[in-house]
């Protein structure tokens, strides 16, 4: 009995040896909106560079391309599915709020983390009641990760997060290198991804503490971009060039993925597909709270458009009367049809 508390101590040792590899490259993606597009570029990137990569998102778990389980799985259920398949050589992980509300997170630490925003959304659920509140639940991720953390630079709360790591590598996102955040993470030994306009064209760059430019891709090389008209998705494009980064994966791996990555049903359900197959163009997306209305609204304004923009929408009934509200307002005078559905 004396002994019994180093039970557990041998069976560590008996399923991972000392010096055998017991780790594979883990990824843990978190914020309010992007998360499922980020964690499949970053998949789409792993799989691009050779790896046998294991996705566990909203649309379920899946291997390299073949979906192995259906349903919400940016929880604890999927990441555990995806760390505990010895055919997985490396793990992307979507983090959502309500798993880590209710089950917590299935691992101690992560190889690269990132936090794209924090907006408005489950406000009130599981005690959250905050914006600040939130930011220090999604903050989890960012304090469990010890090689690289990736930040909006342009989110305060995000920003905020840089204290809370000890990770060895921190790389902020923002559309310009003129954001104030930028500059001085730059001038401290930082490394930021940026939008910088090189031969006329807006590219996806890496700026670093020596004064290096360094060029990865034009952002109209994406295909889920939009040619630059989908801004929320340069965004997901330079988080996961810079979580690409984080990993250790080559450029040219990088980029391939990128511009092989195309918004659709098969590819990302739900988000900006366009439907073919009608006289007019048909879009379907799941904006589901009002930071999500509003980039879907500012995507759709840059359209040129030779008849009518017409909108089929509804809000869900957890959402406040406030948040309501602000969906219609979003939408307002952007459409010439309304159809609202209960």
């Amino acid at each position: 009995a004396e002994h019994a508390h180093h039970i557990g101590d041998k069976y560590m040792e008996l399923l991972f040896p000392v010096g055998r590899p017991s780790r594979i490259p883990t990824v843990a993606v978190t914020g309010t909106n992007g998360k499922t597009t980020t964690s499949r570029m970053v998949s789409r990137i792993v799989q691009t560079a050779g790896l046998k990569v294991g996705l566990a998102c909203t649309d379920g778990v899946y291997l390299d391309n073949e979906l192995l389980m259906a349903g919400d799985m940016a929880g604890v259920r999927g990441a555990a599915t995806v760390l505990s398949d010895k055919q997985i050589e490396a793990a992307v992980l979507e983090t959502a709020r309500g798993g880590m509300a209710t089950r917590g997170i299935a691992f101690d630490r992560c190889d690269v983390g990132a936090c794209l925003n924090v907006a408005g959304d489950h406000l009130g659920d599981e005690g959250i009641g905050t914006l600040d509140d939130m930011a220090v639940h999604k903050r989890q991720v960012i304090e469990r990760t010890t090689g690289t953390v990736v930040l909006n630079a342009e989110d305060p709360r995000c920003l905020a997060m840089r204290e809370h790591t000890n990770a060895d590598t921190v790389i902020l996102i923002a559309q310009s290198s003129n954001h104030p955040a930028i500059q001085t993470h730059i001038q401290s030994g930082g490394k930021a991804i940026v939008i910088d306009t090189i031969e006329n064209k807006p590219k996806i760059v890496l700026e670093t503490s020596d004064n290096k430019i360094i060029p990865i891709m034009s952002v109209n090389e994406i295909p889920a971009t939009l040619n630059g008209a989908a801004r929320h998705n340069v965004f997901n494009a330079m988080f996961s060039v810079g979580i690409g980064l984080g990993l250790g994966i080559p450029q040219k791996y990088i980029v391939s993925a990128l511009t092989a990555f195309k918004m659709g049903v098969d590819n990302t359900p739900g988000r900006l597909n366009e439907i073919d197959g009608y006289p007019f163009k048909v879009l379907v997306d799941v904006a589901h709270n009002v930071h999500g209305i509003e980039s879907l609204v500012e995507f759709i304004a840059q359209l040129s458009v030779r008849g009518k923009k017409i909108i089929n929408f509804g809000v869900s009934g957890r959402q406040s009367d406030e948040d309501i509200q602000k969906f219609a307002k979003v939408t307002a005078k952007n459409f010439d049809l309304y159809i609202l559905r209960n």
